[in-house]
């Protein structure tokens, strides 16, 4: 019987080279797949919280309703107002009355006092639990979308001539606007250009 060969030195030497070759291809193959898959990940959710900014905010103006409210003074507020200083003060871009089903009663809408604001790269969507406030009255702040430089509305009528006009500071005096159009403008300077229905409320 002869006796088994061992690997010779220079052997074992040009396979440990082959394995580190490997195992660096593979380590840099790894890297760049998981350095992929984060970016597709955070470009995932950034799509993601875009999709649910440009469907909330359609969703406010295409139910929202001609109802005006009290504000914590007492004072009249417009079924819909945006671009007041006061509201700029506050980062307040725009409120809105929205109309929307009644958790309690399914076949009945409630309606429900809405504001968008814009607070340090951050848009909320504010809600109050009534319409008419007292100084006391609580707000509800959801936090939708971060990384916002900017948030614009124009609103858009039509007069007497069909000629559409467009007007950014909206004081509820005019009536209700056929349709909203906003810019968005993201941090990174990229902006998103929607056009929003007004429902008839």
């Amino acid at each position: 019987m002869k006796p088994c060969k061992g690997f010779t030195l220079l052997e074992m030497v040009i396979a440990i080279a082959i394995f580190a070759v490997i195992a660096t291809v593979s380590y840099a193959s790894l890297g760049q797949f998981l350095d992929t898959y984060e970016y597709l990940t955070q470009r995932g959710e950034k799509t993601k919280g875009l999709q649910q900014t440009f469907a909330m905010l359609a969703q406010d103006f295409h139910y929202s309703a001609d109802r005006s409210v009290r504000d914590g003074y007492g004072d009249r507020e417009p079924a819909m107002v945006a671009g007041t200083q006061t509201f700029a003060e506050t980062g307040e871009l725009v409120r809105l009355t929205v109309s929307g089903p009644d958790l309690q009663v399914p076949t009945a809408s409630r309606l429900t006092r809405v504001a968008w604001r814009l607070d340090q790269g951050r848009l909320y969507r504010v809600t109050w639990a009534v319409l008419d406030r007292a100084q006391d009255s609580r707000s509800y702040s959801r936090l939708i979308l971060e990384g916002v430089a900017g948030l614009e509305f124009k609103f858009l009528t039509v007069d007497g001539n069909k000629q559409v006009q467009s007007a950014y500071e909206w004081t509820g005096n005019e009536g209700r606007p056929g349709a909203v159009e906003a810019l968005l403008t993201l941090s990174n300077s990229r902006q998103y250009r929607w056009l929003l229905e007004v429902g008839n409320g």
